[in-house]
């Protein structure tokens, strides 16, 4: 269909180019979805933000996180901002495959250039850093999201007190659970299991 209309003389325009590349990421099929957003640039139409996010997700779905960051940078090179949608989909990319150097300056990146981290931003780092055992990182993760002013979530909170748990951090872990209580969030079923473990120790 798309053959077609450029046949016709239908000029694609960049909603159209997004739809096409949407729907060869759902498939899985990255090789078709890069060649076609290399070619919308090469033809002068500039990627949105939504196509920039689709394909970055789906080549970390891939585990192939240098397509990944090399789309993140043929998008910047075009003139363009990412968002904390794109920044934040690329750093969870990251932790999933173990690049916490990469998740971290890319952090560091997206603050320099004034797109400030939002709260999924940083559960994906806690929650990284916590799954390998680095609660100490994960901790510093946490206090910067503090200062920031933002509220973790649940997730957060749940995966960094796990760690300290399996690190036998039992007061600082308890600390967490009272500090989860007094900002409004409920436990949820993983850390309603984990209390018991700290009061028991």
């Amino acid at each position: 269909m798309f053959d077609e209309m450029v046949r016709k003389g239908v000029i694609p325009d960049v909603f159209t180019y997004s739809i096409l590349i949407h729907s060869f990421c759902y498939q899985g099929k990255m090789h078709n979805a890069l060649k076609m957003f290399e070619e919308m640039i090469a033809k002068g139409v500039l990627p949105n933000l939504h196509t920039c996010n689709d394909l970055i997700h789906g080549f970390c779905g891939a585990g192939d996180i240098d397509k990944a960051f090399q789309v993140y940078e043929e998008f910047v090179g075009c003139g363009l901002h990412a968002d904390v949608c794109v920044y934040t989909t690329l750093i969870d990319g990251c932790c999933k495959h173990g690049a916490f150097l990469r998740a971290t300056k890319l952090l560091q990146q997206m603050i320099e250039r004034g797109v400030m981290p939002n709260v999924s931003t940083y559960t994906c780092l806690i929650h990284g850093f916590s799954a390998i055992g680095e609660w100490n990182h994960a901790t510093g993760v946490f206090r910067d999201m503090l200062n920031q002013g933002i509220s973790p979530n649940v997730v957060a909170f749940g995966a960094l007190i796990n760690s300290m748990c399996k690190h036998r951090l039992t007061f600082e872990a308890e600390k967490l659970v009272s500090l989860m209580e007094k900002i409004g969030e409920k436990p949820q079923c993983t850390v309603a299991r984990i209390r018991p473990r700290i009061l028991s120790r």
